[in-house]
């Protein structure tokens, strides 16, 4: 591991510098505590450093969220909390600070900081309810009045990460798609560039609702698939509306009425493409429950021969004895 630091510290060249990263994500499981904080500490320096090139502060920011999972400690956590909130939130006020786009650099390494935070599991493999907060907040926070450049992609790109959370019960899956309904909604009154928002809206239902454990998972994947038949309509103009769904909390969207063909065939691509995930995901869940339903069988039967065994045995003993008799 120190190789590694010491070639992303004094190498000029940006891959080499790239394979340094890689290399010292790959040392995370493999050391002690001891090492995994002092490699937390290095990525967490690149990250921070506006010298080094935001392409290789984008790979050690999400090193340092996938380091999570395999890390014993909560450094990683604790240095991209530290530093999203530095970079987006005003020190003063506590709120979040308007979005500037100006510097293409700094704006590729915010939206990398959000897909980190996503990538974050604790212990239990779950995602820390402080990081679900602090995405939910950054999201229904986001200020694009005073920048002259469209956030399609900056809202994007945070409905994409609330999609790879590993959330852990109901009442935190109601809050994600609560506002997964809002982007929706506003995808429809204020269309983005080839419907980069709704697309992700669209495939952010369908990854959380493919990966719930939970005995309404049946249902949350059923409203989840008349949500993207609304947009698989072949009349070009015609709007389909979708019945509110109680598993999904108020899920309401609908497909409105398409600005553009482009706008529309993207659209309708990801409603395919999450059609076909659903359908996976519920022929999975059916074979699982066959599965179930056999070895609970396998096991009763089982447990019936040992009776039936017994019992034939206490009747050659009787058969025995009378003839002895």
């Amino acid at each position: 591991a120190h190789w590694w630091a010491l070639q992303l510290e004094h190498s000029k060249d940006v891959v080499a510098q790239a394979q340094a990263v890689v290399g010292l994500a790959g040392q995370l499981a493999a050391g002690s505590q001891a090492m995994a904080d002092y490699i937390a500490t290095v990525l967490a320096g690149v990250m921070r450093n506006p010298a080094v090139f935001c392409r290789v502060r984008v790979d050690a920011a999400l090193a340092l969220g996938r380091a999570s999972a395999v890390c014993r400690g909560d450094r990683p956590l604790r240095e991209l909390l530290t530093y999203t909130r530095e970079r987006l939130y005003d020190p003063l006020t506590g709120l979040l600070r308007p979005n500037s786009f100006a510097d293409l650099a700094e704006a590729l390494l915010s939206q990398a900081l959000t897909a980190s935070l996503a990538a974050v599991r604790d212990a239990d493999g779950f995602t820390p309810p402080q990081v679900l907060e602090l995405l939910l907040d950054i999201l229904a926070s986001n200020d694009n009045s005073s920048n002259p450049l469209d956030d399609g992609h900056w809202l994007a790109g945070l409905v994409a990460a609330l999609g790879q959370l590993r959330l852990r019960n109901t009442a935190e899956l109601a809050k994600v798609l609560h506002v997964v309904d809002r982007q929706l909604a506003h995808e429809e009154v204020v269309t983005t560039h080839n419907a980069v928002l709704g697309c992700a809206c669209l495939t952010t239902a369908t990854n959380l609702a493919v990966q719930l454990q939970h005995p309404a998972a049946a249902a949350v994947l059923d409203s989840v698939a008349q949500l993207l038949l609304s947009y698989t309509g072949s009349a070009a103009g015609t709007a389909a509306a979708v019945a509110p769904v109680p598993a999904l909390a108020g899920f309401s969207a609908a497909a409105g009425v398409a600005d553009s063909s482009v706008r529309e065939q993207q659209m309708m691509a990801a409603a395919y493409s999450c059609l076909l995930r659903v359908a996976a995901a519920k022929s999975e869940a059916a074979l699982r429950g066959l599965a179930a339903a056999a070895m609970q069988a396998a096991a009763a039967a089982a447990a019936a021969v040992p009776v039936a065994a017994a019992a034939n045995a206490m009747d050659a003993d009787k058969q025995q004895q009378q003839q002895q008799q």
